[in-house]
């Protein structure tokens, strides 16, 4: 790992022992920072704001899914609109769009997710950067 933080990433969970597990895991394995939510209409203010190298979300949540999310950032213009972004679910087939834009840089995890699997995604996310 490098000295300072080289990424930042998005995590929106409306758990909040899921956002805290998941941010353990990414600071164990990257030099990253890493912001986590538990509401994803507070998420959304922020990625529409604040540039993230990955953005990781559960699909299912109250308000908005993560699917919503997704095409929410992907038709606004912001700093995340290409995002590479993961999206956790066990409801894939609900989570699925037919729009092609929407899926370009997206990842399906499906859950339950392990630790491994998903720092492998998140790297994949993440690429030559790290």
């Amino acid at each position: 790992m490098e000295d300072s933080e080289s990424c930042r990433i998005a995590i929106v969970d409306d758990e909040p022992k899921m956002t805290r597990l998941l941010k353990l895991i990414l600071e164990e394995h990257f030099n990253c920072h890493v912001e986590t939510f538990n509401d994803p209409t507070e998420a959304l203010k922020r990625i529409q704001t604040q540039s993230f190298d990955a953005i990781s979300l559960d699909h299912r949540m109250p308000i908005l899914t993560g699917m919503d999310l997704v095409k929410m950032i992907r038709t606004t213009a912001g700093p995340n609109q290409f995002a590479k972004i993961l999206l956790l679910t066990g409801f894939r087939d609900e989570a699925e769009c037919v729009h092609p834009a929407l899926l370009e840089n997206l990842i399906f995890l499906e859950k339950p997710v392990q630790d491994d699997r998903y720092v492998r995604w998140i790297k994949v996310l993440l690429g030559p950067q790290l």
